[in-house]
């Protein structure tokens, strides 16, 4: 029975997923600039019982209030970092500094018998290293695909808005024109990256990688690391915060 509503609110999109204890039995993406998504999210919510509490954290605090403001008043609801905390030490310089996500990514792969570099591909491309048992040591903030797209567009007088390359299109670095240059350079550059950046964090020494975000699954085809796929990472992270602060029989 459905126990719990996770609320990922990120950069672009918001994420809900519906919990049964450990399992993540149902998900649904909207983006933020979606003028369906208001109602959409309403009604996944919806399906949950009445009783099941809504656990939300953002990286865009602004962006949740106006969908906690929609929800059913009666329903329970969690919010990090008020009422949760990713249930993981910070072991960062400034603790204070490091986004949500990431130490709910963290909080996601705790308890690993070995090193994690995990890699959060969305709006921006964060990889980090999290040591057993649950301690968050630091990492990278970058660019994501759809940033070096849209940046390469607006600060150029001549080159055009490039999309993502669809499912099982071939990305070449000898692009033989502009749009498959721009693609070539922005895809191949963030998959060069995240591939130097997770090998100096320990990837193919200690660590074992993990890949998550929006525009993992664009990503994955371009990566020549061991890796394992879990799109809804962050969802697991918030949710195993919600429940570690949940007094008993909540």
């Amino acid at each position: 029975m459905i126990d719990l509503v996770v609320l990922d609110v990120g950069n672009s999109a918001v994420k809900v997923a519906l919990f049964a204890g450990d399992d993540l039995v149902e998900r649904a993406a909207f983006a933020h600039d979606d003028p369906a998504a208001p109602r959409a999210l309403r009604e996944a919510i919806a399906r949950a019982p009445a009783d099941a509490p809504v656990a939300a954290a953002a990286v865009r605090p602004a962006r949740l209030a106006p969908i906690l403001a929609a929800l059913d008043p009666a329903r329970p609801r969690r919010v990090a970092p008020g009422d949760f905390l990713p249930p993981i030490e910070n072991d960062a310089d400034v603790p204070a500094n490091v986004g949500l996500d990431r130490l709910f990514n963290a909080a996601a792969v705790a308890g690993a018998a070995r090193p994690t570099v995990v890699v959060d591909a969305g709006t921006a491309v964060t990889i980090d290293r999290v040591e057993p048992p649950g301690v968050f040591r630091g990492g990278t903030i970058g660019p994501g695909l759809r940033l070096g797209f849209e940046a390469l567009h607006r600060e150029t007088e001549r080159l055009p808005r490039v999309d993502l390359p669809a499912p099982g299109e071939e990305v070449r670095a000898l692009g033989r024109d502009t749009v498959p240059a721009i693609r070539a350079g922005v895809v191949l550059g963030v998959a060069g990256a995240i591939e130097r950046i997770a090998r100096e964090l320990g990837a193919g020494r200690d660590a074992d990688v993990v890949l998550t975000g929006g525009d993992a699954a664009h990503l994955r085809p371009f990566l020549g690391l061991e890796l394992r796929l879990d799109p809804d990472l962050t969802l697991r992270g918030i949710a195993r915060g919600a429940r570690s602060a949940a007094p008993e029989g909540a």
